[in-house]
């Protein structure tokens, strides 16, 4: 476990902060961290797309070459696995 201390927070997001987290009947200190766990699996989902829409970005012209301008989402997966 990671110990973290935040200094400077002002008496208004303090007081924000604490009225929520009584609100939904847990600590702050509790709160704080659903808080940073939320934002910290939002991060991870938004590098994950960004990683897929790459992906997808390299596969685009093997799999639109001498074809129309749609795409077709089972010639990307069949690009992607390699044409297994």
């Amino acid at each position: 476990m990671v110990v973290l201390t935040v200094r400077g927070v002002s008496e208004e997001t303090f007081a924000a902060l604490r009225g929520e987290a009584d609100a939904q009947a847990r600590s702050l200190n509790r709160h704080i961290i659903a808080i940073l766990d939320e934002r910290a699996a939002l991060l991870r989902r938004a590098s994950e797309l960004g990683r897929t829409r790459r992906r997808l970005d390299a596969l685009r012209p093997r799999v639109l070459s001498g074809q129309s301008t749609t795409t077709d989402s089972a010639a990307l997966l069949w690009a992607e696995r390699g044409g297994r």
